[in-house]
């Protein structure tokens, strides 16, 4: 499981959306013309807060030392 390869704390999760897209497009992150999901980066709190929040549409790349920095 590709999770597995990162090393990640058992308490961090990350969402897999496949095959049916119905968080990508709950979220607003399906890009349909592309017919696929664009990069979204949250951080929940522990009582299920969204603290922070960043969208990058295809092809923007995402900034993974800012969304790393809230850990």
């Amino acid at each position: 499981m590709f999770s597995n390869t990162l090393d990640l704390p058992a308490e961090m999760t990350l969402l897999i959306d496949f095959p049916d897209r119905t968080a990508g497009k709950a979220y607003g992150a399906f890009n349909s013309d592309a017919s696929a999901h664009e990069r979204m980066t949250m951080g929940v709190d522990e009582e299920g807060k969204i603290i922070y929040n960043v969208h990058n549409a295809l092809p923007d790349v995402r900034e993974e030392d800012e969304a790393l920095a809230l850990l």
